[in-house]
């Protein structure tokens, strides 16, 4: 079986590409499938292939798409918020586009899919025509499975679970030494006292650039209260590395800037790990967290945010603490306050954190047996 796999793909992201190689281990070690048998569409298909050890190609190139489209068998709408057009019109467009192609040639399905919010007339209608016919979706979140369960899909084909990330949930060891960036930055470097703890926050720049004042205020408020050195992480490089170099600017002392682009998964997780505290307003900043066991806070109002917040909380975790950055008039971003109200890593978390990686590979479980059924047919 050959495969073509979309995404967000090849543009530095982090979360995304951890999402992809989430699914790439799921097609070799679930459906034995080779490297040479996985076509990525990608940004930087060169990186891609390299990092990943699939092809990949073009995602701008309708003619190599095409070329794949006629000889693959399965097309994958691969994970991440991708049909939402919050942030951008296109975006959906682009990936509703794909998969309505795609129908004309192969099976289709969606693994690892959070929908929405989807605010224009026009995307709407057109995602209602078009994801129901997908013949699987595994997603992430309750609200994606009532979304596609009234827009017609049935069942049989619908599968929920969490981030795909969380399959790795006590598979991933990430050792207690911190990461080279946090020793060349001293944040962790020894002190009288032996060590000094550190706060780190994965800040989308588009966040920092709207509230770059109240942030460095709120930063530096919670240095003091707390005794936490702040280290920030540009998850997103080529979105958030400038905004946050500016942001340690205007900050107290030296603060670093990580950009886990140069360095491997396990030194970016090692970073995490390190850290007393996760501040994110990406999403798998918190989910980065809670795979190494560090309790988070959630800044921003971005919907699949929430959605997690929820679902740790319906899991039987702790509530994570979520900070709006707008209204009118802009009011302080109080994180010395939110960070009292964490909880400390416990039961609760381990449970929760649990629950959603068994939900996720339960799901899993359904959907490739859904799959296996759609290959059955196609090859009868």
């Amino acid at each position: 079986m050959r495969v073509l796999v979309s995404g967000y793909y090849g543009f530095g992201n982090l979360g995304d590409d951890a999402l992809l190689g989430v699914l790439v281990e799921v097609l070799r070690n679930r459906l034995g499938l080779p490297g040479d048998a996985i076509c990525v569409m990608a940004a930087s298909p060169r990186e891609t292939a390299r990092r990943h050890g699939v092809r990949a190609i073009p995602r701008a190139s309708a003619w190599a798409i095409r070329r794949e489209l006629s000889t693959c068998d399965l097309f994958i709408s691969g994970g991440g918020g991708l049909i939402q057009d919050q942030t951008s019109r296109r975006s959906a467009a682009y990936y509703l586009g794909l998969l309505n192609w795609a129908q004309r040639h192969v099976p289709t399905v969606m693994l690892g899919q959070g929908l929405g919010p989807l605010n224009s007339g026009v995307i709407q209608q057109w995602a209602h025509r078009v994801l129901p016919r997908t013949q699987a979706a595994l997603v992430r979140d309750e609200a994606s499975v009532r979304l596609l369960r009234r827009w017609g899909m049935p069942a049989d084909r619908l599968f929920r679970g969490a981030d795909l990330t969380f399959l790795r949930w006590r598979t991933d060891a990430h050792p207690d030494a911190p990461c080279q960036a946090i020793r060349e930055a001293r944040v962790n470097a020894d002190s009288d006292e032996g060590h000094t703890p550190y706060a780190l926050l994965a800040l989308r720049g588009r966040d920092v650039d709207a509230s770059a004042g109240r942030l460095r205020d709120a930063i530096e408020e919670l240095a003091q209260r707390h005794s936490l050195q702040p280290a920030l992480m540009a998850m997103h490089p080529d979105e958030d590395r400038g905004p946050l170099e500016q942001l340690a600017e205007r900050l107290e002392g030296s603060t670093p800037v990580l950009d886990p682009s140069s360095v491997d998964t396990l030194e970016t997780m090692r970073c995490f790990r390190g850290a007393e505290v996760v501040i994110g307003s990406r999403l798998h900043a918190l989910v980065f967290a809670m795979l190494v066991r560090r309790p988070c806070l959630a800044v921003g109002s971005e919907r699949k945010i929430g959605r997690l917040v929820r679902d740790v909380a319906e899991a039987g975790g702790p509530e994570i603490p979520q900070l709006p950055l707008g209204g009118r008039p802009a009011q302080p971003v109080k994180l010395a306050a939110a960070v009292n109200c964490i909880s400390d890593w416990d039961d609760r978390w381990e449970r929760a954190v649990a629950t959603l990686s068994d939900r996720t590979h339960q799901a899993l479980d359904g959907f490739l047996r859904r799959l296996e059924a759609i290959m059955e047919g196609v090859g009868q």
